[in-house]
Parts: structure tokens; sequence; C-alpha cells
């Protein structure tokens, strides 16, 4: 989750020089927040 942070830091703070393509990169690296978003989809349906 530390480089999705670190990531968002850059969108927020720098979003006008935020180059289309490098997001596209970015996001495909970010392995963990797909693991983060499923345990939280898994928590929800196990509790809801």
């Amino acid at each position: 989750m530390a480089r999705a942070v670190g990531f968002r830091n850059v969108l927020v703070h720098q979003y006008a020089d935020v180059d289309e393509d490098v997001v596209r990169a970015d996001v495909a690296l970010l392995d963990d927040l797909d693991a983060f978003t499923a345990a939280v989809a898994a928590w929800v349906v196990g509790n809801g």
C-alpha cells in the first residue's frame, strides 16, 4: 500500500505534470492494491 500512497501523492500534488502513460504503467504495478481490494471485498461479503 505504500507504493499506492506515494503514487496518490504524485497525482494529487503534481497533477498538471502527470504523463498518462506513466500512470497506466504505475497502476499496472500495484499488485498490492489488488490484494487489498480483494481482502476488503471478501470482508464486506462476509460481514454483509
